[in-house]
């Protein structure tokens, strides 16, 4: 008559694997770190990978690894000193938005939608003449602007939300 508890040998076959798909796992991710900004953020380095920059307002820049249509969608953190946007009299969060629809539209971005969200604004907006759409979501913190962005081929874009989404989830400051 068998017994319904696994033998020792079955354990520790059982064990072994779900350490190595554990391990697996981990190697999908990494971490980008800003100390200086005090930023974080995670992605999945299976689809996911980092970009040389040239502006020094860019702090990151992600590409996925495969591109569509010899577009790689990305995703950057840039930073911005709200100090050169302060006007006699106006909001420097409102100042600084305008500032960021202004310069959508003179790439001729269209369809730009503003959702103000509290602590920053979320802008969803399309450039026609190469088929992209960007999600940009704009955070103040003291005397900084952070605009961190994700583009994509307009086809794909909503496809690539549900690896987009984990990006702005995983920022942090």
């Amino acid at each position: 008559m068998k017994s319904g508890v696994p033998k020792l040998p079955e354990m520790k076959l059982t064990l072994t694997l779900f350490l190595i798909l554990l391990a697996c796992r981990a190697l999908e991710g990494a971490r980008y770190e800003d100390p200086n900004h005090r930023l974080s953020l995670e992605y999945d380095d299976s689809l996911w990978e980092p970009v040389e920059v040239s502006d020094s307002r860019t702090l990151v820049t992600l590409q996925r690894k495969i591109a569509d249509d010899k577009y790689h969608a990305r995703f950057s953190v840039v930073v911005d000193d709200l100090k050169k946007f302060d006007k006699k009299g106006q909001n420097l969060r409102q100042a600084y938005l305008s500032h960021a629809v202004d310069f959508l539209k003179k790439q001729r971005f269209q369809n730009v939608t503003v959702t103000d969200r509290g602590q920053g604004f979320s802008i969803i907006a399309n450039q026609r003449d190469f088929g992209l759409t960007f999600r940009q979501v704009i955070m103040f913190q003291k005397n900084q602007a952070f605009l961190v962005t994700a583009a994509a081929r307009t086809a794909k874009f909503k496809e690539y939300e549900k690896e987009l989404q984990p990006l702005f989830d995983s920022l942090s400051f």
